[in-house]
């Protein structure tokens, strides 16, 4: 399973729609392996989702997620006003490396 952050943009003067990730969710077809689906509101007109799908690759998780949230966004006149900005897996190897830095009792090298 793969965690896929999207961002999406409301257009100028509109605001996140309610109701966004029943509605996303209801988009979503079988072969998408969608498994949860889950929204933060980062601004007045943004919103990230974070997309857990099943897959046998990043690269296919990502491309699922963007195409979903694409789906969704033409098929659904609610999230019309939404534009897809960001869709990828976030890499968290900076936390990796900091951990490697900090000294840790009994550790030699």
């Amino acid at each position: 399973m793969y965690f896929v952050l999207a961002t999406l943009r409301a257009s100028p003067g509109s605001a996140v729609p309610d109701g966004l990730v029943t509605s996303l969710s209801s988009w979503a077809t079988a072969e998408d392996r969608l498994q949860h689906l889950v929204a933060h509101v980062t601004g007045p007109r943004t919103v990230a989702l974070g997309l857990f799908l099943v897959a046998p690759r990043l690269a296919e998780a990502e491309r699922t997620a963007a195409v979903l949230c694409r789906r969704a966004i033409q098929a659904d006149p609610a999230l019309r006003n939404l534009e897809l900005i960001d869709c990828q897996s976030p890499l968290i190897g900076r936390f990796y490396e900091r951990m490697l830095d900090v000294p840790r009792p009994g550790w030699t090298e």
